[in-house]
C-alpha cells in the first residue's frame, strides 16, 4: 500500500512536472526529536504539486530511526486564492506502517499583507477512532526579502482517547532562502510540543527543488505553498508535531 501511494504520487509530480505552468516542489528533509527518554532520527522525501489555481495535493514518505519503521502520507486542499488572502479545506491520510491508519480534516484561512503571511488553521484528526486530536493553529511568516523568510507558529490541541486526555501546546520557529536564480531552496526549523505529562523539542534541516514558480514569496501567495498544520496522535508524539514527518517551511 505506501509503495502504491509514494509511487502514485512521485508519478504525478513527474507527469505533470512537464506540463506548461505546472507548479510544486520536491523535497529531502531531516529532522530529529527529543523527547526526554530518548531520540528519534528521521529522514523524508516529500512534494508538493498545484494541480489547477484551487487544488493542491502533498505528499510525503519518511524513514524512522534508520528503518525501524516508515510513515507515509498525503493531502489534498481545496481553496479560493486572490492577491490578499486565501481560504479552504484539506484532507489527509497518513500511515505507520500500514498498520495506523489516520484522517486528518480542516480548514484554513490567510492574510496576505506587505511582506508578511498570517494562517490560521483549525483541524481534527482521527487515529482508526482510538485517538483524536482537535488542534487550532496560528502562523506568522515574514519575507526579509522576496527569497528569504521567517516564520513563528503557536497553537493549541486537545488528544482525547479510550486511555485518557492531554491538552498541549506547540510553537516554534523556521526558515527558508531560495538561491538568487536558481530553483533550490534550504529550510530549517525547530518545534517545542508541551503536553500534560512532557515534551518533545524537533530540529529540522531541508532542500527543496521548486519548478514552475518564481520567488519565495510569490510561491507563498500563488505557488504549492499549502500545509496541513494539524498534526495526527503520531506525528505529535514522534515528529514533535511535525505533519508527515517534515519540518514545517
Amino acid at each position: 500500500m505506501k509503495t502504491k501511494l509514494l509511487g502514485a504520487a512521485l508519478l504525478a509530480l513527474a507527469t505533470t512536472a512537464g506540463a506548461a505552468h505546472a507548479e510544486g516542489s520536491i523535497g529531502l528533509n531531516y529532522q530529529s526529536t527529543d523527547f526526554g527518554g530518548g531520540e528519534i532520527d528521521t529522514f523524508a522525501l516529500d512534494g508538493d504539486l498545484l494541480l489547477n489555481p484551487n487544488f493542491q495535493i502533498s505528499g510525503a514518505y519518511a524513514d524512522v530511526e534508520g528503518g525501524d519503521f516508515n510513515a507515509y502520507g498525503i493531502d489534498a486542499f481545496l481553496f479560493s486564492r486572490n492577491d490578499s488572502s486565501a481560504y479552504g479545506g484539506f484532507l489527509g491520510y497518513s500511515s505507520l506502517d500500514g498498520e495506523a491508519d489516520e484522517l486528518s480534516i480542516g480548514g484554513f484561512a490567510q492574510l496576505f499583507r506587505g511582506n508578511a503571511n498570517w494562517t490560521a488553521q483549525l483541524g481534527y484528526s482521527d487515529t482508526e477512532g482510538d485517538v483524536q486530536v482537535l488542534h487550532l493553529d496560528g502562523e506568522g511568516r515574514f519575507f526579509l526579502s522576496e527569497n528569504f523568510s521567517l516564520q513563528g507558529n503557536l497553537g493549541y490541541g486537545d488528544i482525547d482517547s479510550d486511555f485518557g486526555g492531554s491538552d498541549y501546546w506547540i510553537g516554534g520557529l523556521g526558515a527558508e532562502y531560495q538561491f538568487s536564480g536558481s530553483p533550490i531552496s534550504i529550510n530549517g526549523g525547530w518545534q517545542h510540543v508541551d503536553f500534560d505529562g512532557g515534551e518533545t523539542d524537533t530540529l529540522g534541516l531541508g532542500v527543496r527543488w521548486n519548478f514552475g514558480g518564481g520567488s519565495l514569496i510569490e510561491r507563498s501567495r500563488t505557488g504549492a505553498s499549502l500545509q496541513r498544520n494539524t498534526p495526527t496522535a503520531a506525528e505529535l508524539e514522534i515528529a514533535g508535531g511535525n505533519t508527515a514527518f517534515t519540518p514545517r517551511r
